[in-house]
């Protein structure tokens, strides 16, 4: 029986992204995606309840994010 792999751009896809992943998806440098992060656009999870370390996105959360941008005039 085969699995099936989620399409890159399936919205069910929950896999986690790195801040580098979110900045490419983003075509934004990883300093702005710290930005968006600090006022409250993006939302990570935690991966580690120590200090918080260890922070990812849903990709699904950065899709919905993506669709819900303004369009470019």
């Amino acid at each position: 029986m085969t699995t099936r792999k989620p399409h890159p751009t399936d919205p069910a896809d929950d896999r986690l992204l790195r801040y580098e992943e979110v900045a490419q998806l983003l075509n934004c440098s990883r300093k702005t995606v710290q930005r968006l992060v600090s006022d409250g656009e993006l939302v990570p999870v935690n991966l580690s309840r120590i200090h918080n370390q260890h922070k990812m996105f849903r990709r699904s959360d950065i899709q919905a994010y993506i669709r819900n941008l303004p369009e470019a005039s």
